[in-house]
């Protein structure tokens, strides 16, 4: 999609995208989403553009999530952390779920294995070349 085909950020179009864009990224630490478009509302033309995204967290309880140009906030006050904008849902999610905090660290610790031991084979593989070049 050209710069010129995305929604521009005044559109409720933008801020949904850009939700769910957020959730596809965060899918290993929640159930499940789903996004609501602000033109689905009823009087969604009078109101400052967002959108609005129902997860279910992996502690199975269900929240609202808001994005505005503020950023990430929480309508159910899980906790008084969901009370407080957060600029990524990342930070949002990390705040009120323990569980995906939890496993927000062993997805990183899973890519940084990966990386590690791509560059161990990396590095073995230079070193076998190097021992048949002083053959």
């Amino acid at each position: 999609m050209s710069p010129e085909d995305r929604p521009r950020p005044e559109s409720p179009r933008f801020f949904a995208e850009e939700l769910e864009r957020a959730l596809v990224e965060q899918e290993f630490g929640i159930k499940k989403w789903s996004v609501i478009v602000p033109t689905d509302l009823p009087d969604a033309s009078n109101r400052k553009p967002f959108a609005l995204g129902q997860i279910q967290l992996l502690e199975e309880n269900v929240i609202q999530v808001h994005l505005s140009l503020r950023g990430y906030s929480c309508f159910e006050s899980v906790s008084e952390k969901a009370a407080t904008t957060y600029e990524t849902l990342d930070d949002l999610l990390g705040a009120i779920s323990p569980m995906y905090a939890q496993r927000r660290v062993e997805e990183l610790m899973k890519k940084l294995t990966a990386l590690h031991n791509e560059r161990e084979n990396a590095g073995s593989h230079d070193m076998a070349q190097d021992d048949s070049i002083a053959e």
